[in-house]
C-alpha cells in the first residue's frame, strides 16, 4: 500500500498504478493461495507517500505524532480514480476499501463534482447488490503484466459480468472464449451489454451478431482503460430491431430503418449493425437523421459504417507504432494535436481549479490540465538519462515517480510537459534513450486526454 513498498507498473497516474498492483497481487491470492472472494483485500485509489526529500516522515518531527505542517493533503488523482474503483470491484468486490477521497484538501472537496461522487456511490452499491455474482469471481487472461490485457469474470449460470483492464500505454486486444473457463455453463444464446465506458452499447458477435457458448470475444482497449460488460440470455424471439455497436435505438417505419441516439468516438469509423425481426424489408437506413449506405447480413441483419465527426486523437494517444526490435538510441516521429484536445484541457481546468503549488506539479497525477508526453519503458531504471527535441529544440524531460521524492524503486519513466504546443500543427519529435532490451520500450504517449464521444456524423 505504501508507495515506496512495491515496484510500480509504469504509468503517470498513481490510482492506475495502485489498481494494477492490486490485481497483480490478488491474482496470486486467488490462484496460488486459493483465497475465496470474501477475503481478497480491496484497495480503492492510493495511499499518499509519507516520506519527504530527506527520506524522513515529517509527521514524526515533533516526536508525539502531531504533524507540524499540512503534509500532502492535496493528492486526488482526478483521471485515475474510476479505473481504481472498477479494478477493486472486479478483483475484490467483497472488500471495497476506500483508501482516500477528496476531502483532506478544501479545494479538492469543494470542486469534486456531485456526478462523480454519485458515480462512485453507484458502483459501491452495485458491488453490494451483486455480491453473489462477485462471490464467483475468477481471473481470466492471466496475471496483469506489460504487453497484455487482464481481467475477471463473475458469472452464475447464464448471467454475469466481465471486467477487462489494459495496464499498458499501447492499445491492445483482449480475447477470451465464452465457455466453462470463463465461468459460463449455459449453452443458450447471449447478449453482451456494455456497462462502462459506453453504457448501454450492445456488442455483437462476429458473423450473425448472436453470442453462443464457445464463441470468442475480442475487444480492443485503449491504454490505461477499463471495460465492463454484462452477459445475459437473449430472448428466444426478437420482436423489434436491435442496434449493435453503439448506444441508441433502432426502429422500423415501413421500409425505413431509423437509428437514433447513436454516438461514437470522435474521428473514428465504426461498423454498426441492426438485428431485424424475421422477414423485415429495409430500403433505407438513417443514423441520427442522416441517410447511410448499408448492406444485408443474412436475412435478419443490416450493417453500415459511420465516421464520427472530429479529429482522431485517442485516450493515451501513441506517437508512431510499437517496435519490438528497438533497443534504444534515437527514434523520431510526428505529433499533431487537434484543437479539441486543448479545449478539453481548458474545460478541465475550469471544472477543477485547484491552486497548485510547485510541489504539486512534481506528482504527475496532479494538475491534470497539463498535456504530458510519457515515455513508457518496461522495468525502467532512474539511473538512465533521456533527451527530447521538438522541431529541433531541446525540451526538458523529467523523471516520474510514484513517491514524491526520487526513490529509485518507484521510478515509472520519463515525461515532458508540452502544454504550450499549438493545435493543428505538425511537430517533429525526436527522443534519445539509453541502451534497452528489445521490446522494453513500449512507446511515446500523450497523457491526460480522455475519450470524447459525439453523435455528429462526419460529412
Amino acid at each position: 500500500e505504501q508507495p515506496e513498498s512495491f515496484v510500480p507498473f509504469p504509468d503517470l497516474h498513481f490510482d492506475r498504478v495502485s489498481a494494477d498492483r492490486e490485481r497483480y497481487t490478488a491474482y496470486r491470492y486467488r490462484n496460488y493461495e486459493f483465497a475465496p472472494s470474501e477475503i481478497v483485500p480491496g484497495f480503492i485509489t492510493h495511499q499518499t507517500a509519507r516520506n519527504d526529500d530527506t527520506g524522513s516522515m515529517p509527521e514524526s518531527a515533533m516526536g508525539n505524532d502531531t504533524m507540524p505542517v499540512r503534509f500532502r493533503p492535496r493528492d486526488w488523482d482526478l483521471l485515475g480514480w474510476r479505473y481504481s474503483v472498477l479494478s477493486t470491484v472486479a478483483i475484490a468486490g467483497w472488500n471495497n476499501v476506500l483508501n482516500m477521497i477528496p476531502a483532506r484538501d478544501s479545494a479538492e472537496f469543494q470542486h469534486f463534482a456531485s456526478r462523480d461522487a454519485e458515480w462512485m456511490r453507484r458502483w459501491l452499491r452495485w458491488a453490494a447488490d451483486h455480491k453473489e455474482y462477485l462471490r464467483h469471481t475468477r481471473t481470466i487472461l492471466g496475471q496483469p503484466a506489460i504487453g497484455k490485457v487482464d481481467g475477471t469474470t463473475a458469472i452464475i449460470g447464464d448471467r454475469g459480468y466481465i471486467f477487462l483492464f489494459n495496464p499498458n500505454g499501447r492499445r491492445l486486444s483482449a480475447s477470451m472464449r465464452l465457455d466453462s473457463a470463463s465461468g459460463l455453463v449455459s449453452r443458450g444464446r447471449f447478449t453482451l451489454r456494455e456497462l462502462y465506458p459506453r453504457e448501454g452499447r450492445l456488442i455483437g458477435a462476429p458473423g450473425d451478431g448472436a453470442w453462443t457458448y464457445g464463441k470468442t470475444l475480442s475487444l480492443e482497449l485503449d491504454g490505461g482503460s477499463a471495460t465492463v460488460l454484462e452477459l445475459l440470455p437473449t430472448p428466444a424471439t426478437a420482436g423489434s430491431a436491435v442496434l449493435l455497436g453503439s448506444p441508441g435505438s433502432a426502429a422500423l417505419s415501413g421500409e425505413v430503418l431509423q437509428v437514433t441516439g447513436a454516438s461514437g468516438e470522435a474521428g473514428m469509423t465504426e461498423e454498426l449493425a441492426v438485428l431485424l425481426p424475421k422477414g423485415s424489408v429495409v430500403r433505407t437506413v438513417t443514423v441520427n437523421g442522416r441517410e447511410v449506405t448499408f448492406s444485408r447480413r443474412g436475412d435478419d441483419a443490416v450493417v453500415f459504417s459511420v465516421r464520427w465527426d472530429g479529429a482522431t486523437f485517442r485516450h493515451y494517444q501513441q506517437l508512431g507504432a510499437f517496435d519490438s526490435t528497438f533497443t534504444g538510441g534515437r527514434m523520431a516521429t510526428t505529433l499533431t494535436i487537434p484543437k479539441r484536445v486543448f479545449r478539453q484541457l481548458a474545460e478541465r481546468r475550469a471544472a477543477w481549479p485547484i491552486p497548485w503549488t510547485p510541489d504539486d506539479y512534481r506528482s504527475t497525477w496532479l494538475a491534470p490540465e497539463r498535456l504530458l508526453l510519457f515515455v513508457q519503458i518496461a522495468e525502467p531504471d532512474d539511473r538512465w538519462d533521456a533527451r527530447l527535441e521538438i522541431d529541433g529544440r531541446p525540451v526538458e524531460i523529467r523523471k516520474a515517480y510514484t513517491a514524491i521524492r526520487s526513490a529509485g524503486r518507484t521510478f515509472v519513466g520519463f515525461y515532458a510537459d508540452v502544454s504550450l504546443l499549438s493545435p493543428d500543427r505538425e511537430y517533429r519529435v525526436e527522443l534519445v534513450l539509453p541502451a534497452l532490451r528489445a521490446g522494453q520500450f513500449q512507446g511515446l504517449f500523450v497523457e491526460n486526454i480522455e475519450t470524447e464521444y459525439t453523435d455528429v456524423i462526419a460529412r
